[in-house]
């Protein structure tokens, strides 16, 4: 498969779910109740069409890491259902997406599977930089309290 097509299209889908569940007025926990157990049934779907190739084994410490990334992977979305479902703005969606590339680079890290150069430390200072002009010039409808507190840093003597 051509990876920038997989990059295309999984950056459509992905970064157009979220408005589409908005669209559907539910409550944000029935709404990524719903939304997971739709994923379920696909990824579901696909993972019985994809069996594990034959030299690999999964062992405790797999089962175990990928149990931990599924909860905090429902954390994440417990909390993406109310950002998404914010009815004041679209802004603090726009925030959370633009910031998971960083978190993602920044996580890497940390484990020990990304070694972070300097192009990209400060291409993840440009990222943050960039949502902090976001929420400082946020119209008066689109203000949030996060906007509050940098306003105040800024005007302080």
């Amino acid at each position: 498969m051509n990876i920038l097509l997989l990059v295309a299209t999984t950056v459509f889908f992905f970064g157009s779910w979220p408005v589409v569940g908005r669209l559907s007025g539910m409550p944000s926990a029935q709404m990524i109740f719903l939304v997971n157990i739709i994923t379920v049934i696909v990824t579901g779907v696909a993972a019985m069409k994809s069996p594990l190739p034959q030299n690999v084994i999964l062992t405790g410490t797999m089962i175990l890491l990928a149990s931990v990334a599924g909860v905090m992977n429902s954390i994440g979305h417990l909390g993406f259902g109310k950002i998404i479902t914010y009815q004041e703005s679209m802004l603090p969606m726009g925030i959370m997406m633009s910031l998971v590339p960083a978190m993602a680079l920044a996580a890497g890290a940390v484990a020990g599977e990304q070694k972070l150069n300097l192009p990209q430390v400060g291409g993840i200072t440009l990222v943050v930089f960039g949502i902090f002009i976001i929420v400082y010039f946020a119209t008066p409808k689109e203000v949030l309290p996060q906007q509050q507190i940098i306003q105040h840093i800024v005007q302080a003597p």
